[in-house]
C-alpha cells in the first residue's frame, strides 16, 4: 500500500481527532466507567473478593419458569429459567434436552478459578450436585464467563451537562437480580426528566433539570443497593454470630409484619416510606458542582 500507516509493521501519523458537542453527555459504560472518572465523579466500591461465573446449561427436567437461589457458605448458585430451545437437533444437547437455564455461580477467587479450569462435564456435575439434581442431568451449553464481583455506587448521578446510567451509576451484586431492572428504571427516570424539561423549554443539560433524575433514582436505588449488600454479608458469613442473626431475621420476618415488609420492599424495589427517608442525600447535592 502507498500509505505507510497501512503497511504491516509500520507506524503512521496519529489520525486526527474529532470533537463532538452535545447539550448532555450520558455515561453508561460499566461499573468501572472511564467516562465517570473523566467527569471527576467518584464512586464507592465494595469488593466482595469473589468471582461470578455465568453460563447456560441444558437440563433434563422442565424448570417450570421458576428461578432458584441457593445460598451456601462457600458458593451461591442461581438457576434462572430460559425459554426452551426450538425443537431441532442443533438446539439440543447430546441427551436431547430442550430445557435451558442460565446459571450464576458466585465463589471465592481460588474456587472460581478451579471451577473455570474444570472440563465441561465436571463443571456441570458440580452445578448439578449443588442443586441436588432438581433438574435432572445437566450439561454445559456454550462457554463459561467469569467476572470479578465488585458493587459500585457513584457519589453523584448527575452534574452540569452529564448524567450516569446503568452500572456507571449503580453496579449491583447479582444475588437479588436487580441490576438490569434498576438500569431500566434509571433510563425511564432520566427520560421523564428530559421530556419535562423539553416541554418547559428548559436546557436539558442544566444541573437543576438533571437533579430531578438524580434525586428520584437515588431514593429508589440506595435502599436496594444497601439491602442487597446486607443480604450478601448476612448469608455468606459462616461465623457463629452471623448465623444466629440470620436465624433471628428469618424468624422475625415470619412474626413481625414491619420487618417482613422491609425485606420484601428491598427485594421488590418498593421499600416502605420510612426506609426511603433514610436514604442519604449526598449523591444529589448538585449545588457544589
Amino acid at each position: 500500500p502507498s500509505d505507510p500507516a497501512a503497511r504491516p509493521g509500520t507506524y503512521g501519523a496519529t489520525p486526527p481527532t474529532e470533537r463532538l458537542q452535545a447539550p448532555l453527555l450520558v455515561a453508561a459504560d460499566s461499573r468501572f466507567s472511564a467516562t465517570r472518572r473523566q467527569l471527576g465523579i467518584g464512586a464507592r466500591m465494595t469488593d466482595f473478593g469473589r468471582t461470578v461465573i455465568v453460563c447456560r446449561m441444558h437440563h433434563a427436567l422442565p424448570h417450570g419458569g421458576v428461578a432458584h437461589e441457593c445460598f451456601g457458605y462457600e458458593r451461591t448458585l442461581a438457576i434462572l429459567p430460559l425459554p426452551d430451545a426450538v425443537d431441532t437437533l442443533d438446539a439440543t444437547d447430546s441427551a436431547g434436552s430442550r430445557h435451558l437455564c442460565s446459571v450464576v455461580v458466585t465463589a471465592g477467587a481460588a474456587d472460581a478459578a478451579a471451577l473455570m479450569a474444570l472440563p465441561a462435564d465436571a463443571f456441570a456435575a458440580q452445578v448439578q450436585a449443588q442443586f441436588r439434581g432438581r433438574l435432572g442431568p445437566m450439561q454445559l451449553d456454550g462457554e463459561r464467563h467469569a467476572y470479578p464481583l465488585v458493587a459500585v455506587y457513584a457519589d453523584r448521578f448527575a452534574a452540569h451537562r452529564c448524567a450516569l446510567l446503568g452500572d456507571a451509576a449503580v453496579g449491583m451484586h447479582p444475588v437479588t437480580a436487580h441490576g438490569y431492572n434498576l438500569g431500566l428504571a434509571g433510563v425511564e427516570r432520566l427520560t421523564a426528566a428530559l421530556q419535562t424539561a423539553r416541554r418547559q423549554g428548559r436546557d436539558i443539560g442544566d444541573q437543576h433539570v438533571l437533579a430531578a433524575y438524580a434525586r428520584t433514582h437515588h431514593h429508589n436505588a440506595w435502599p436496594i443497593y444497601e439491602g442487597t449488600n446486607a443480604i450478601v454479608r448476612l448469608y455468606t458469613d459462616a461465623r457463629p454470630l452471623p448465623r444466629l442473626l440470620r436465624q433471628l431475621v428469618l424468624q422475625g420476618a415470619r412474626r413481625l409484619p414491619p420487618l417482613q415488609a422491609a425485606i420484601v420492599g428491598q427485594l421488590t424495589g418498593k421499600p416502605p416510606g420510612w426506609m426511603q427517608s433514610l436514604a442519604p442525600g449526598r449523591p444529589t447535592n448538585l449545588q457544589e458542582t
